[in-house]
């Protein structure tokens, strides 16, 4: 291998990773509120409109609640939707399970999810290895706790 092939290797490997597509991550910011009808109205406006993404995730705080950070991460292909909070250095989540796009779709956001099999608990939400990394990539340092 001639020097000129080794500093290309080298300034390939260095290269920074490309993060996901930024469609699939949606942070609103600092709201007075954004619940349960926000949030299934985003999932059901990005359900309709964007089918290239494996996972789709929103991100947003509370103002009355200022240490909080929230997370919905929704794994498009094992039909598993998260939603964490991290308060304080505590993360709580909530998991829903057959969470398809028709779903999505039909829920109608008034009443909440209403996805299948609902557990809830304290500490890492146990996302899958892609769906991790998927999270680092856009906000590394902010839900580690809570993953």
């Amino acid at each position: 291998m001639n020097f000129t092939a080794a500093i290309l290797i080298f300034a390939f490997l260095e290269l920074p990773r490309q993060s996901p597509p930024t469609a699939c991550w949606r942070d609103v910011g600092r709201k007075s509120e954004y619940g349960s009808v926000d949030q299934i109205r985003d999932l059901q406006q990005f359900a309709r409109s964007n089918t290239s993404c494996e996972f789709f995730a929103i991100t947003w705080r509370i103002r009355p609640l200022p240490n909080r950070k929230s997370l919905v991460i929704w794994d498009i292909n094992a039909q598993r939707l998260v939603r964490i909070h991290i308060d304080n250095g505590q993360s709580r989540w909530e998991r829903w399970t057959g969470v398809t796009r028709r779903a999505v779709i039909a829920d109608d956001p008034g009443d909440g999810y209403d996805y299948a099999s609902y557990t809830n608990g304290t500490g890492p939400a146990g996302l899958s290895h892609a769906a991790r990394t998927f999270v680092l990539a856009h906000a590394r340092a902010t839900f580690d706790i809570g993953l």
